[in-house]
């Protein structure tokens, strides 16, 4: 029976909202795109070859293609088999940020309730879709250094988290 079917298992996946540094790196990349286009048109217009500025959709879809997946992404968080990820998604392509044992986990709770210490010491690891969004914070302790992770979830998830570890709030 695969992991999807089990009833302990639980993804949750959200693109990030276009807000602060995404929004910025976005604008970068218009604007890129932009000066691109008319460095090329003038480049060729100068050196008076103006039939290779046809080829210019194509080069700049191609850059659009490649450079746009750097700022369109979703994070995601999945419990399976007693297993915590957290990740980005772009596409069909996935690459897990960080993993942990369900049962490491210390504590998790809506972010407001946990202690301004807590947050201040600790490694922070942000896998928030929307900065300004009321989120849940996992602490946990790894080689002797506290980390928190702040993430979105849905019921499902906190659910699949709780079976494997009774630290977990709803």
């Amino acid at each position: 029976m695969s992991e999807e079917n089990s009833f302990l298992f639980a993804e949750y996946a959200h693109p990030v909202l276009s807000k602060g540094k995404i929004k910025r790196n976005r604008l970068f990349l218009l604007l890129l795109y932009v000066i691109v286009g008319i460095a090329y048109v003038s480049f060729f217009a100068a050196v008076k070859i103006p039939q290779v500025i046809a080829i210019l959709p194509l080069l700049l879809w191609i850059l659009v293609h490649y450079t746009w997946r750097l700022v369109s992404f979703e994070y995601f968080v999945r419990v399976e088999s007693g297993t915590v990820s957290f990740g980005k998604l772009r596409g069909k392509k996935q690459s897990v940020s960080f993993t942990c044992q369900a049962k490491e986990l210390i504590c998790v709770k809506k972010k407001s309730l946990l202690s301004k210490d807590a947050l201040r010491e600790a490694t922070l690891l942000d896998f928030r879709y929307d900065p300004a969004a009321d989120c849940y914070a996992a602490l946990l302790t790894r080689e002797e250094r506290s980390v928190v992770i702040l993430f979105a979830a849905t019921d499902a998830v906190l659910t699949a988290m709780r079976y494997y570890n009774k630290g977990v709030e709803k």
